[in-house]
């Protein structure tokens, strides 16, 4: 049995499983502190705070991401220059305090955090030290802040409610934390009035450290008022030392010892390498170039591999990584060797040697399935999923197991037990969820494609942010043997592309009627052999393209203003017509609602038909028995564990024969519904956005969302939506755009979303700037 490496390493993750995500227990509630222990967020920020722990727990404020650290360091061409500052190790004492156990290097400057909560004073403080390891002067700004719910507040305070407020001491400037905080000014109202910064500007010199002192406050709004002046008027120092005291900045503090200031800082880890062994650029490269090159013997798989491999190196793993593997296959290599000499031997395997990266919820019978959490670490499936399998059966190198959000219950965040997602646009946003990993990978050039799920957005989410194309099937185009459920009958496998070209090839390989999934029965039946053969740059003419207005409004009411996310969408859609469609407007025409009288817990029975297809859980010591089990886990991460009383309760029914039946009919009924609301507005699909807003911080977690959402009606009604590429907002963040048809129309589809693409080849697909090409070094 081969083994597998995690890509964190073994010491990252050793520490990661000691421990989940720390609450401090405050007299006014729970304070959620993303330190380094799973999802490893990292950032010292406040996730949330809550009336309990846990996922029962009531969030008490708006607070959501707060207190993050933003550097910028004057003239630095560092990539992580002005981003979130992460990775700084930090180490709960079990009690009130964290404490940095690894420094944050940026352009010389060594950035350490410390953070206790008072616990009976309901504040937290927060200390950011600066130390300059170079031999000249150097100038930084550094931000404090994150996302709120309120409206601006008052001056020395964060736009917060009366129940919080922040303790600044002096500050320069209040900027925008979502989008520039050095630079932009934080707008005085709507959603844009979320995200504080409080921006400082410092002068560090050589050999000495300067800090930064701030104070959040959660309390009733009588001891907001006074403990916030009593700190204003006397920071809290306890328990700093004398180089601490005198390093602060932004508070006048008497110093003992005006003498040069050097704080005591703990070694930064070791900086992964930036260069590649392997001779060929991968980054960018479609399926179709990959196999064109190893075909013309200009390049081979095992250098493809190898370029990726050192891509994940050197931007996957690390303080700033992008955490989208939480597995990597130790005989990718050995993997691309065999395609290489089936080659050499005369095959020619649609995907021969093409890296593909698989969503961490596939059983795959040679490498760890997790579902994102602890519950099944280590836990080793004997056979792979049907998809994977015809990957493999195709040539494809599974290259590993993508990040994902933990058993995929949101698609907000990808909190991956082993490391929390990372957006490759923006590193310090959210990369959605729950298939975020998927996504990153194949954006940031770590693999060609990958496959991943949809429950509700946890495709279209993802690919949205990753400028890439996906596609949610009509129910039972794509086999769900072998996956790990969330709401069964409802979950879709998926592949995330960079290309349509791409999508058609992967679903070539992995679409179809499986016998070991009754829903992909009439799947043969309706889908073309080839899916490359509907690629035709003139698939949307003439066709008729449905626009509901109610569609197109973000639920955060973000201004629709010119280079905003949904005006950039908006105005994609001359694309469509440009391509030969008509658009129609079909707002006044609800889609029908039918009444579900079956009955039955799905959810609770795809988890029992799971486990009685996988005896090798309990052959390998999983105490996982029924559903209760799955859910009420206390290896879950902290904040979305149920309490430990979740475990007594009972599991539902087993769903009989009739009721599983009655189950599919009624998505069938929903399908033929969708079908007579399409038939009587004369549309061939219907196009919606993808994002609707800007996508928010990725430290957050708390009752907000990180974008604005609202899903197509594809998922519940069991039909399929494209999504692809429509560019790039005016700050170069991706967005998309999606059609949805009736069901088994998902070739048609992707027809159209071919011909939208060579239309708009201009303002398509954009490529992410944080993860450029690697030099090559022998």
């Amino acid at each position: 049995m081969s083994l597998r490496r995690p890509i964190l390493g073994v010491g990252v993750i050793a520490a990661l499983m000691l421990a989940g995500f720390n609450y401090v227990h405050a007299k006014a509630g729970y304070w959620g502190i993303q330190d380094a222990s799973p999802p490893g967020v990292d950032t010292g920020s406040i996730r949330a705070t809550q009336s309990d722990a846990g996922q029962k727990g009531a969030y008490t404020t708006g607070l959501n991401g707060y207190a993050g650290l933003r550097v910028s360091v004057t003239k630095n061409a560092d990539p992580h220059n002005g981003l979130v500052m992460r990775g700084f190790g930090l180490r709960f004492d079990g009690t009130d305090s964290f404490a940095s156990t690894a420094a944050v290097m940026l352009g010389g400057v060594a950035i350490t955090r410390s953070i206790v909560i008072r616990r009976e004073s309901n504040y937290g403080r927060w200390l950011d030290t600066f130390t300059n390891t170079t031999r000249a002067p150097i100038n930084l700004a550094a931000a404090f802040g994150g996302q709120t719910s309120s409206p601006a507040g008052r001056p020395g305070a964060a736009a917060m409610p009366d129940q919080q407020a922040t303790i600044a001491g002096s500050f320069d400037f209040r900027g925008d934390w979502l989008d520039d905080p050095f630079h932009t000014p934080l707008a005085t109202s709507g959603y844009e009035s979320d995200f504080p910064a409080f921006v400082n500007h410092l002068v560090v010199p050589p050999g000495q450290s300067r800090s930064l002192l701030h104070f959040v406050i959660v309390a009733e709004p009588a001891e907001v008022a006074e403990t916030g002046r009593r700190l204003q008027a006397a920071p809290d120092v306890a328990g700093l030392s004398v180089a601490e005291q005198c390093s602060i900045a932004n508070f006048q503090l008497p110093c003992p010892d005006h003498s040069a200031v050097l704080v005591p800082r703990p070694p930064p880890p070791p900086v992964p390498p930036a260069t590649t062994s392997s001779r060929y650029d991968v980054v960018e490269k479609s399926i179709a170039e990959l196999q064109r090159d190893m075909e013309s013997g200009k390049t081979t798989s095992v250098a493809i591999v190898q370029a990726y491999l050192d891509r994940i190196a050197a931007y996957d793993r690390g303080q700033f990584g992008l955490h989208s593997f939480e597995i990597v296959a130790a005989d990718a290599l050995a993997q691309a060797r065999a395609a290489d000499a089936a080659r050499k031997a005369g095959s020619h395997a649609a995907l021969l040697g093409v890296p593909i990266a698989v969503k961490n919820l596939y059983d795959t019978r040679d490498m760890a399935t997790t579902n994102g959490s602890l519950t099944f670490a280590g836990f080793r499936p004997t056979r792979d999923a049907t998809q994977v399998a015809r990957l493999r059966a195709a040539g494809a190198v599974i290259l590993g197991k993508a990040a994902m959000e933990e058993y995929a219950t949101s698609g907000f965040y990808s909190n991956d037990a082993w490391g929390q997602v990372w957006n490759a646009y923006d590193p310090s946003r959210s990369a959605l969820g729950s298939s975020g990993g998927s996504a990153v990978a194949v954006a940031a050039s770590f693999a060609a494609a990958a496959l991943g799920t949809q429950t509700g957005d946890s495709l279209y989410g993802p690919a949205s942010a990753a400028s890439l194309v996906t596609l949610r099937g009509t129910d039972g185009l794509e086999s769900g043997a072998g996956i790990m459920p969330l709401v069964w009958m409802t979950d879709c496998g998926g592949v995330l592309a960079r290309s349509v070209p791409d999508l058609a090839a992967m679903l070539t390989a992995v679409a179809g009627t499986d016998p070991a999934d009754p829903a992909t029965a009439d799947a043969d039946a309706h889908i073309p052999k080839d899916w490359r053969t509907v690629l035709s740059p003139n698939a949307l003419n003439g066709k008729r393209i449905g626009y509901i207005t109610a569609a197109w409004v973000d639920p955060f009411g973000t201004s629709d203003e010119p280079g905003g996310v949904l005006a950039t969408e908006k105005a994609a859609l001359q694309y469509l017509t440009a391509a030969g469609a008509t658009i129609v407007d079909m707002s006044a025409a609800a889609l029908p609602r039918t009444r579900d009288t079956s009955s039955g817990d799905v959810v609770s029975e795809g988890w029992m038909q799971y486990i009685d297809q996988h005896p090798e859980l309990a052959l390998q010591g999983f105490a996982i028995h029924t559903a209760v089990d799955v859910a009420c886990s206390q290896k879950k991460i902290a904040y979305v564990r149920e309490p430990a009383s979740a475990c007594q309760q009972p599991p539902a029914p087993r769903m009989t024969p009739a009721e599983i039946e009655a189950k599919r009919a009624f998505r069938r009924q929903r399908q033929a519904a969708v079908k007579a609301w399409m038939d009587a507005a004369g549309v061939d699909a219907i196009v919606y956005p993808g994002l609707l807003s800007e996508i928010s911080v990725n430290d957050g977690g708390g009752d907000r969302a990180s974008f604005g959402r609202r899903d197509t009606p594809s998922a519940a009604n069991g039909v399929p939506t494209i999504a692809f590429p429509a560019g790039a907002d005016a700050r170069g963040n991706p967005v998309d755009i999606q059609l949805m048809g009736r069901a088994w129309s998902d070739a048609e589809l992707v027809g159209m979303a071919y011909a939208f693409e060579q239309k708009e080849t201009a303002h398509g697909h954009i490529a992410p700037h944080a993860v450029p090409k690697l030099k090559y070094q022998r």
